[in-house]
């Protein structure tokens, strides 16, 4: 029984490791994403900004 526990205990560490090493992952893409929008917008406004908006 302890045998038991103790694959059950290593299958949810397993899952839980994958789940958490996704979110990190997914939030590296996203603020990489935050950041492109950010940067054309102000490349944006910085071309358009003398007046032509």
């Amino acid at each position: 029984m302890e045998e038991s526990i103790s694959k059950y205990r290593n299958a949810v560490s397993t899952i839980k490791q994958a789940i958490l090493q996704s979110q990190y992952r997914a939030a590296i893409l996203v603020t990489g994403e935050q950041l492109s929008l950010y940067f054309g917008i102000g490349r944006y406004v910085s071309a358009h900004s003398r007046g032509n908006l």
